[in-house]
């Protein structure tokens, strides 16, 4: 009973070391800069406003393009009121559309008129100052997009300086403390001489 008790004390504590240890992981600079760029929200909002930005300029070439426009109206009545009014703004009438037999009970009228309308501008100032807003919006925004990534760069060097140092510290401390285990030795060879 004894010896399995410490065979399972033994093993409890294998098995905890294992468990609890840590893995080092080497990482580079350049991954840690990869990583941070991928998944930085502020850098992909920033290339949305780029995107956004260039859709506007583009949009602004239209200022170029003539302004079509087309209309089509129809109309076929037997009402006599809109058949004399139909009449009347077609300019086609004459003295027998007075006869009260045909203003009463008049015959299908019809009028169908498309319409079909290009304006070019000659000259548009305000559309000429509209995309050099959009083309000033757009490169504020890329330079904009470009700090945010000198930003992120620079504080990915920083946490990497920062962790660097740690690493030092670390050495540095261990160095200390095996000083100072050897100096406690020494004072104990004294204590003991």
């Amino acid at each position: 009973m004894r010896n399995i008790n410490l065979l399972l004390l033994f093993g409890t504590i294998f098995i905890s070391t294992l468990g609890y240890s840590q893995d080092t992981l080497t990482i580079s600079k350049k991954d840690i800069w990869q990583k941070a760029s991928d998944k930085n929200l502020q850098i992909k909002i920033a290339n949305q406003d780029v995107k956004s930005a260039q859709a506007d300029y583009r949009q602004s070439n239209a200022l170029f393009l003539p302004s079509i426009t087309a209309s089509h109206t129809a109309i076929l009545t037997t009402n006599p009121l809109m058949a004399f009014g139909s009449k009347l703004n077609q300019e086609i009438l004459t003295a027998s559309d007075f006869n009260p037999v045909l203003l009463n009970n008049p015959a299908k009228t019809q009028n169908f008129a498309t319409k079909i309308e290009v304006l070019q501008p000659l000259i548009n100032v305000d559309g000429f100052y509209g995309r050099q807003a959009a083309q000033s919006k757009m490169q504020a925004y890329q330079l904009q997009t470009e700090r945010t990534k000198e930003y992120l760069e620079l504080e990915v060097n920083k946490s990497f300086m920062q962790l660097q140092l740690a690493y030092k510290a670390v050495a540095v401390l261990e160095k200390a403390n095996t000083t100072a285990d050897a100096n406690l030795k020494l004072v104990e060879n004294y204590f003991k001489q």
